[in-house]
């Protein structure tokens, strides 16, 4: 009974919006003969799973749970008559059959596990310019290629410069010894798919590093994956708005109370100008409320909505003031 890897590789959907999770599509081709295969997950927190069979007459293939002492698996059903068998030209032993699968599963992040080491200047930094560092963790055969897709709005800190680290650590089972390898990844392409960024990673020494930690079956290893996301320029220039929505409000209500102080200043603001405040700002509304709905995610839209509720509040009540100041007058208060 044998399962022959002959490649592997991984599609990365980061999912920033309602909650911080990832998408995750594994493309796994191998030479067996087993009517049975295990999948190992590191993270027991997924949901959605789903397993595809590429080159099957039956597209989705069946599975359940198998917990042994503290290792939990997933049993795929493999009908090994609906995938094509393996030409002796490729393989001699002809009762090999060639499996194509594609697994999809989603997992889910702690987002109050955030870094403590940075600095204070740093977060206040972050709030303004939100970045993350993003953490991937894989175990099994692996082929050093991966396919990073981000969320609308956001990139790799630098796509030129970008560090995406493939961390290997593990036990080397002829010597008993630990190791930890530090694999540098190279960002081949960048594709622009409907307004997401997707990076194409290759180690920089993908034959030896394929066959050390693919073909050899003397490691027993878990692979971590690391780079840093960022906001893009448009996307942070969207996201100030709302606060410059804020200040200039802010600013016309200080004006407004230093002239309620000093009765001799006149407080002088057309309606004109008070209805171009609210043209601007539902305006702007609709046009942040489109972009969320196309996939744009922003770290601080709560604050963002907030914001502009309160200003919008405040620019309505502005242009209502001839009103109430003559249902006040009338009423003698003033």
């Amino acid at each position: 009974m044998v399962q022959i890897v002959q490649d592997i590789w991984w599609h990365i959907d980061e999912i920033y919006y309602p909650k911080k999770c990832k998408r995750y599509r594994q493309i796994v081709q191998f030479f067996t003969d087993e009517r049975t295969s295990n999948l190992n997950f590191t993270n027991k927190y997924f949901f959605g799973l789903k397993v595809y069979g590429r080159n099957s007459s039956r597209k989705e293939i069946t599975f359940y749970e198998k917990t042994i002492g503290s290792e939990y698996y997933i049993v795929l059903n493999l009908d090994l008559d609906s995938f094509p068998q393996v030409p002796q030209e490729i393989h001699k032993n002809s009762n090999y059959h060639d499996v194509k699968l594609e697994i999809e599963y989603f997992t889910w992040d702690d987002e109050n596990n955030f870094d403590k080491s940075i600095t204070r200047v740093q977060r206040i930094i972050g709030y303004f310019i939100p970045s993350r560092l993003n953490e991937h963790e894989f175990s099994g055969k692996l082929h050093p290629e991966f396919t990073i897709k981000l969320p609308r709005g956001w990139k790799l800190e630098d796509s030129k410069k970008s560090e995406v680290i493939l961390v290997i650590s593990g036990i080397n089972d002829q010597t008993g010894q630990f190791f930890c390898e530090v694999l540098p990844l190279e960002v081949v392409s960048v594709i622009h798919e409907g307004g997401h960024r997707v990076y194409n990673c290759l180690s920089l020494n993908f034959e030896a590093v394929n066959e050390k930690y693919s073909s050899s079956n003397n490691h027993s290893f878990i692979a971590n994956l690391y780079y840093t996301s960022r906001i893009t320029r448009y996307s942070l220039f969207i996201s100030l708005v709302p606060l410059a929505i804020g200040a200039s409000s802010l600013l016309t209500i200080l004006y407004g109370f230093i002239c309620w102080i000093f009765e001799d200043w006149v407080f002088k603001i057309g309606e004109a100008i008070g209805t171009g405040f609210c043209i601007i700002i539902l305006s702007f509304v609709y046009f942040y409320i489109s972009l969320m709905k196309e996939g744009y995610h922003f770290d601080h839209s709560k604050r963002d909505f907030w914001l502009v509720s309160i200003s919008l509040g405040f620019w309505i009540f502005f242009l209502i003031r001839p009103i109430w100041e003559q249902i006040l007058l009338k009423l003698g208060m003033i």
